[in-house]
């Protein structure tokens, strides 16, 4: 039985948050004359700014995307100081807007356990949520929890606070490897928000529940 429901952030309540990196990229690129568009830019990052999160020691969000920021103006020649598009970026994420069926779906929620977690820092979040007057009973933060999912501590203080076991809770997100991966560590069902018909990926665990968008939350949990 599910006694409580959680859910990611970026791409999964919130809508244009990738929008907004392959828009600042493409900014660094122009700024900077550089041969590569903003994926391209956002590729060469990701391979500075991913090992980061994943590795031993815990680090902000900000922390490493300035720090992976830097390596990569490194290594690109880049003479230019990376803190204000840093800045900017996470000014970008707490303006971005709500997926069209967000607000309908939580406000049914009312008197059903539910929060969030998500990869972020807490102000960017808070920010977010705030802007889209979104009320959750608890959010959790990877600056908050101190993890970043996959792996499953991050999940510890949100079952804690609501009082539920993993197996009693569906996390829904977007994301295979950190959703699907870090819900599957963890022991909770799992509700894949797959908007664009995404096929999964080999060595994904496969998810309980996959759904186009969050109203079909509420047919899982019978609200």
């Amino acid at each position: 039985m599910i006694k409580a429901v959680l859910f990611d952030g970026y791409g999964t309540l919130f809508a244009g948050g990738m929008e907004r990196l392959h828009g600042l990229c493409q900014q660094i690129c122009d700024d900077h004359r550089l041969d590569l568009d903003g994926k391209g830019f956002l590729h060469e990052w990701d391979q500075h700014f991913l090992p980061m999160l994943r590795g031993d020691a815990f680090m902000t969000f900000r922390v490493a995307n300035n720090r992976s920021l830097k390596a990569t103006f490194a290594q690109l020649e880049i003479e230019a100081d990376q803190e204000p598009y840093v800045d900017h970026f996470f000014e970008l994420l707490g303006e971005v807007s709500l997926y069209d069926e967000v607000r309908s779906t939580i406000e049914k929620l009312n008197g059903f356990p539910h929060g969030v977690v998500s990869n972020a820092d807490s102000d960017h979040l808070q920010a977010a949520l705030d802007r889209n007057e979104l009320h959750f009973d608890l959010v959790v933060s990877s600056e908050s929890a101190q993890a970043y999912k996959p792996n499953p501590d991050i999940f510890l203080p949100a079952l804690e606070k609501l009082g539920v076991s993993a197996s009693d809770a569906l996390y829904v997100g977007d994301s295979q490897e950190d959703d699907l991966e870090g819900a599957h560590r963890a022991g909770s069902k799992m509700a894949w928000v797959n908007r664009d018909g995404s096929v999964l990926k080999e060595g994904i665990p496969a998810p309980d529940y996959e759904i186009e968008d969050l109203s079909e939350v509420l047919g899982i949990l019978g609200v």
